[in-house]
This record gives structure tokens, sequence and C-alpha cells, in this order.
């Protein structure tokens, strides 16, 4: 996502640098004082952390690039031998209210 995302700000006649591995700094010549914070996530980062923030701004809802995919991993032994979807997993008898099928997240 970063290559589209510095594609499309470049499109905007923003000139930006990598300061550091997560950090991107741009000069915009128009604005005169005063910092403007402008970041580029996925819809569900904002609905997650950005509800009730009076000060965030959607400019544009669909970018059209950067994707998601849900890639589980199992063994494939023990309980978990002849699990084949994601249906028959989530309906294995261990998962209850108490103890339930978690989903971890392993960014990359």
């Amino acid at each position: 996502m970063a290559t589209d995302t510095l594609d499309l700000l470049k499109d905007w006649q923003l000139s930006v640098k990598q300061v550091n591995p997560r950090q991107y700094v741009a000069q915009i010549p128009q604005l005169l004082s005063g910092d403007l914070d402008l970041g580029i996530v996925g819809l569900d980062i904002v609905s997650e952390f950005g509800q009730g923030n009076d000060d965030l701004i959607i400019v544009h809802e669909a970018l059209n690039f950067g994707d998601c995919h849900l890639s589980p991993a199992l063994p494939n032994y023990g309980i978990f031998e002849n699990i084949n979807s994601l249906k028959e997993l989530a309906q294995m008898p261990q998962w209850t209210e108490e103890r339930p099928l978690r989903v971890a997240n392993n960014p990359t």
C-alpha cells in the first residue's frame, strides 16, 4: 500500500519523504502555519478508533487499493486434523461463550 499511497500523494503534488519506517513528512506550501496530520488507513480502522473524534475528517472513503485477506493456519493433526473450512472450525464443540474461538492478527 505504501507505493500506491505515495503515488496518490504525488498525483496531489505533495512531495513526501520518509523520516522513519512508519512516518512520512510533506511540505504543503499553502499551509502557512501549524501542523496537519493526514492518515491513509482502512475504513475498519476509522470505524474502530475514530468514533467520537470531532477532529476526524474523512476526505475519501474508497481509494480502491489495499487488500486484507484472512488466511487461517491450523495444525493438520489432533483435534484439527479433519477441519477443512472456517465453518467447520467455528462449529467445533470446544468453543463456548466462556472460551470463544479467537482470531489473532499477525501483520506482515
